[in-house]
């Protein structure tokens, strides 16, 4: 191959890269105010108790299962309802194409199943907490 060609196959690649990185960038979440913005956007009902949510879930977004897996929320794969979901794990944890897709899952499940009224009282009752502990848990967290 000569040197021209090389040249021109190099910045290709470097192209590709690039706009693969870009493209990623724009799904990848940087900041938890970045997340909130989203909650806001989709229209999720509760976004400071959703918020709180997430952190806890995530461990302030540093979990694996919300940096491979782009859960946000430690959701399940839906078996009653629709779901964004493109798959799940081992341990039957939602997987997602991205982070937005998680929020747009959650929203699913709350617009089924929230019907107003005290968002933590409905958390506790949904069958949503782990714990005990888990509302108390939310209301400490600071967003």
């Amino acid at each position: 191959m000569n040197m021209k060609k090389r040249k021109i196959n190099f910045w290709v690649v470097i192209i590709i890269i690039f706009s693969n990185l870009l493209i990623s960038n724009t799904l990848l979440a940087q900041t938890q105010e970045e997340i909130y913005k989203e909650l806001i956007r989709q229209e999720v009902k509760c976004p400071d108790i959703v918020m709180a949510q997430i952190l806890y879930e995530t461990g302030h977004l540093e979990s694996n299962r919300f940096q491979v897996q782009h859960n946000l929320f430690g959701m399940k794969l839906a078996r009653q309802r629709q779901t964004t979901a493109i798959g799940k794990d081992k341990d039957n944890f939602a997987i997602y194409r991205n982070w937005k897709q998680s929020i747009a899952d959650y929203l699913i499940w709350q617009t089924k199943y929230y019907k107003g009224g005290n968002y933590y009282e409905f958390i506790k009752n949904s069958g949503y907490c782990p714990s005990i502990d888990y509302v108390p848990t939310l209301k400490r967290i600071k967003i």
